[in-house]
This record gives structure tokens, sequence and C-alpha cells, in this order.
């Protein structure tokens, strides 16, 4: 599984031209996740207080952070797909600084998606980091 750059995610988010694309965008991102087939829909790796299901299972490798996730519905999915793209296998240190908001607005994306959304990015982008923070 080849996960994507941070110029390829913009540059494909910003080819689209409304919201069906964006979405259908965000389906074909979602069908390479989890990123390893091993079932990680376990209770321990669940994210508690988000409306959808996700999943999270992070370890530390050597000097760098490895991340699987998945989510039981494609939108979630496919942001998950972006947001492990960016943060996998980077080292600990560089994902702590890291303002994926802050990228996210960069993005067409962050215009269309709903508050509801955005609450469930954040949840998950505070999960990673809080977890990261005690391997």
């Amino acid at each position: 599984m080849i996960l994507i750059n941070k110029k390829k995610i913009n540059k494909e988010i910003n080819l689209c031209k409304n919201w069906e694309e964006i979405i259908n965008y965000l389906i074909y991102l979602s069908k390479k996740l989890p990123l390893k087939k091993k079932n990680i829909k376990k209770k321990k790796y669940i994210i508690n207080g988000c409306f959808n299901k996700i999943w999270i299972k992070i370890k530390k490798k050597n000097k760098y952070i490895i991340i699987n996730g998945d989510s039981n519905t494609l939108i979630i999915k496919g942001i998950l797909f972006i947001i492990i793209s960016i943060y996998n296998k980077k080292k600990k240190k560089k994902i702590l600084k890291s303002n994926f908001i802050k990228y996210l607005k960069k993005t067409k994306l962050f215009k269309y998606i709903n508050t509801y959304r955005k609450i469930t990015i954040e949840k998950i982008i505070s999960y990673i980091k809080n977890k990261i923070k005690i391997i």
C-alpha cells in the first residue's frame, strides 16, 4: 500500500470542481484502508466520542510512528486515509508539531466538510497525538 504525500493530496483535491467530486475522491481513498489486512476493528483501537466508528492502531517502529486505521463510513475513511498518509512513518516530534487543521484549510476539502466532520477530524488528530505522546 502506497500512501500519498501532501502535495499530491492538495493537487487532487483542488482539481475537484464541486462537493460531489470531492466525495468521489474520498470514497476512492477510503478503499485503501485499512493499510494492512489484519483486523484492527477491536475495542482497544476505537476512538470514543465519535458518531462514526473509527479505529486507529498506533505503534512505534525504530524512531518512526506507524499508523493504521479504519472507519465504518466511507467519507471519514477517506479523510482518515489522508491523515494517515501525512502522519505515517514520521517521527513523533514532527507529528506533535504539525497542524493538520491548518493544512486542511489550504485545500478545497475544508470548504466543503460540515462542522460534524471537522469535529471528527479534530478528535482523530487529538487521539493520534495523545497516543504517540505515551509511546
